[in-house]
């Protein structure tokens, strides 16, 4: 970035974004996701793969200069599927360094001569930007609230805030919530015993440090009350550390204890993976082996066998010799040797 400072400017808003008829897609919720954006939403026609040409080339690129030069690059999932492989259980690559290597990807595509355009895509895309001009969304709250995900008729407490997932949301503007809330729900929708009101609520799963609660026609922020624990860390990331404790049975109640929680986690996990190499293979992680030889060899058997007693080959006396030849019974038996000089080819004839 401090080569080509052009780089940090590849952002903005969309004008407008074509996609397939996918379930995700198609629904009323993505289209008033994108209007309340103010960008136009546009489905492509069924069978038409034309339609969207930029995108599907820019999957090919993106195949053919990274994703299959990764070690560990597998083949179509449909193959792997009919061949009964699961490529997760033997992944070699990180998340967190897949993300890596795509921003990196993305920086070298845009300075790099480009055969289709004869030019660099940075520079046009500078050029253009002097022309036109970039929209952009600088409101990141907004942001939060239109792509959020809606928890419909949460409850909400006077003291308890919003509870869900283990967690729980309160900060500042907590009693102006219940204040606005307790002037439209009527009395006999109310919890018995207690000061709880009923709104629509919308959370970032990417990032578990605010809710958002709809009051009218505005959407008010709760804070979590762990502050230090949910920032920036996602749903995904709360649920497997929530479960890992659980397993491990800590304590998973406090602040302090969920923080060390993860740290004892992201320790386990950063011990217990191996870098990659080039060739795919990784270093020796220290473990403990196994012993060569059994060290139990000599002591009796705590089970008794189901043997029989009639049964010759298996009793309680002790082999022949404890060397493990097979006794004189089984020592092979002395053929005598053959005298040809004495031997005339009609000794042989019945044979013939």
């Amino acid at each position: 970035l401090s080569r080509y400072p052009q780089l940090t400017t590849l952002a903005g808003k969309f004008v407008k974004i074509i996609t397939d008829n996918g379930a995700n897609y198609v629904s009323p919720a993505f289209s008033e996701m994108l209007a309340d954006l103010g960008i136009i939403h546009e489905l492509a026609p069924v069978g038409a793969p034309r339609h969207k040409a930029i995108i599907e080339r820019f999957f090919r690129s993106f195949n053919t200069f990274l994703i299959d030069k990764l070690p560990g690059a597998t083949l179509d999932p449909t193959k792997l599927r009919q061949l009964g492989i699961d490529p997760a259980a033997s992944a070699t690559v990180t998340i967190t360094e897949l993300h890596e290597l795509i921003g990196e990807f993305l920086f070298l595509y845009h300075i790099s001569h480009h055969s289709g355009i004869d030019a660099v895509p940075l520079q046009r895309w500078t050029a253009s930007m002097k022309i036109h001009g970039r929209d952009m969304i600088l409101d990141r709250r907004t942001v939060d609230i239109v792509t959020g995900v809606t928890v419909y008729k949460k409850r909400i407490t006077a003291n308890g805030g919003v509870r869900m997932f283990g967690m729980t949301w309160k900060g500042i503007n907590l009693p102006k919530v219940t204040d606005r809330l307790g002037l439209t729900e009527p009395h006999r929708k109310r919890l018995d015993g207690t000061v709880a009101y009923t709104a629509n609520i919308k959370y970032n799963p990417e990032d578990l440090l605010f809710v958002q609660v709809s009051v009218g026609d505005e959407w008010i922020e709760l804070e979590n009350t762990q502050r230090e624990y949910a920032a920036n860390l996602t749903l995904w990331q709360h649920k497997q550390i929530q479960a890992w404790a659980k397993r491990q049975s800590l304590e998973f109640n406090s602040e302090e204890e969920r923080l060390e929680a993860r740290n004892d986690l992201n320790c386990m996990i950063q011990f217990a993976e191996a870098d990659p190499r080039h060739d795919g293979m990784g270093p020796i992680i220290d473990h403990k082996p196994a012993v060569t030889e059994r060290q139990d060899t000599d002591r009796k058997p705590s089970r008794p066998s189901k043997a029989k007693k009639a049964d010759p080959d298996i009793g309680d006396s002790e082999d022949e010799e404890a060397e493990g030849t097979d006794g004189e019974a089984h020592r092979p038996i002395q053929m005598p040797l053959v005298d040809i000089s004495h031997c005339d080819d009609s000794d042989f004839e019945e044979y013939a």
